[in-house]
Parts: structure tokens; C-alpha cells; sequence
């Protein structure tokens, strides 16, 4: 901005500006917004709901959220959620963990790959797995991807508009409804995220992320 008012310029030139000071703007909003997410569950004042959730069609619903940026960056959208799947939970959170998901494996897949949701119940627990066929992640990086602001591929960050805090989050998600969060991939071929929730029983009520607030 400062720039831009050094000296008189043409009208398309500060249209140019204002889209940068746009973008800018926004990221910083989605960082301020993710920081006070986590600064809320690290208090334990982040309440969170419990209610039945059909996590089949939650999937569904993503999806079809996620639709038209997989079309933009020619990745095909595959969903294989016909079993009916209920946990409980905070369904606000819950669809903010599988937008998350979803959208990190359309941004690291290759043009003309796919990404894969899959939801089924293993024994007490619903699996919820997102695999994409991008570039994988090499070893090393694997255990720190759920660390604050880690990023196996830092050129990418600033291009794709991310904080470096979705997967923090997620982990926090999934592990306020008593679940699992793991990865696995191999260089070359892909990723796969995976999520384990307790499925639903006729116990409902409400929970917090930590001590109730005085």
C-alpha cells in the first residue's frame, strides 16, 4: 500500500494492489481466526457439542463443497460413503476437520490424480480415510505434520493460502472425540490420512475440550 501511494499511478495498477492487500488480508484473517482456535482448546473453553453424526453424509456433503476447487486443478473427487456411519459429536468441528482433509490432498495432488474419501465402521470405530495420489511426503517429514506451522513443503505455503495450522487442528478434532489421527506415504505415490471416531451409542449429552470454564 505504501508503495502504491509513493506517486501517482494508473487505475489498474491500484486495482493490482488492492487484489495483493485482498489476498493478504485473508490469510491473515484464516491465521488469526486458526490461532484462536487452539488459544480457545488449550484453555478448555472451546465447547464443544455432542449429537448423533452421520459421518457418511458429512463426507458427502464436503465433497461436494470441495467439488469445484478438485475441477479447477483437474483432480477427480472419489467418494465410497454408502454405509451408513453415526458417531457423536461437535458436527461444526467434525466438518471442519474433513474440509481440512480434503482440501490439503486436492492442493498436493498432481493435475489429472484423484483423491479417494472413504468412510466404513471397523468394529467400535468409524474410518474415515482420505488418500491422494500426489508427490507423498518423504520420511523424515512425517512426524512432525502435526506440529504448529510445520510444513514438509514450505514453497507451497504462500501460493496455496495456507497457515501451517490445519493439521494442528485436526489432531486436536479428532482427539477431543476420543479418536485417531494417522499417516502414511511413500514418495511418488501418495497419501493417505486416516481417522478413527468411536461410533455412536444412546448415550448423548454434551462435552467440553477440557475443564468447564469458571
Amino acid at each position: 500500500a505504501e508503495v502504491a501511494l509513493e506517486r501517482p499511478r494508473r487505475a489498474a495498477e491500484y486495482g493490482e494492489t488492492l487484489v495483493a492487500i485482498r489476498g493478504e488480508a485473508q490469510r491473515m484473517a484464516g491465521l488469526l481466526s486458526e490461532l484462536l482456535t487452539l488459544a480457545r482448546a488449550e484453555s478448555g473453553r472451546e465447547l464443544l457439542a455432542r449429537e448423533p453424526v452421520e459421518l457418511h453424509l458429512l463426507v458427502s456433503d464436503v465433497i461436494a463443497v470441495l467439488e469445484p476447487l478438485a475441477e479447477s486443478r483437474s483432480v477427480r473427487l472419489e467418494r465410497d460413503a454408502d454405509e451408513p456411519v453415526v458417531v457423536v459429536g461437535d458436527q461444526a468441528r467434525l466438518t471442519q476437520l474433513l474440509v481440512n482433509l480434503v482440501d490439503n490432498a486436492i492442493k498436493y495432488s498432481r493435475e489429472g490424480g484423484s483423491v479417494r474419501v472413504a468412510v466404513s465402521a471397523d468394529g467400535p470405530c468409524a474410518e474415515v480415510s482420505i488418500a491422494d495420489t500426489g508427490l507423498g511426503i518423504a520420511p523424515e517429514h512425517l512426524p512432525h505434520l502435526f506440529e504448529r506451522f510445520y510444513r514438509a513443503d514450505p514453497a507451497r505455503s504462500r501460493t496455496d493460502g495456507g497457515t501451517g495450522l490445519g493439521l494442528a487442528i485436526a489432531q486436536w478434532i479428532v482427539q477431543r472425540h476420543g479418536g485417531t489421527i494417522d499417516v502414511a506415504s511413500a514418495v511418488g505415490e501418495g497419501t493417505t490420512f486416516t481417522v478413527r471416531l468411536p461410533l455412536a451409542t444412546d448415550e448423548v449429552g454434551s462435552y467440553t475440550a477440557g475443564p468447564q470454564p469458571a
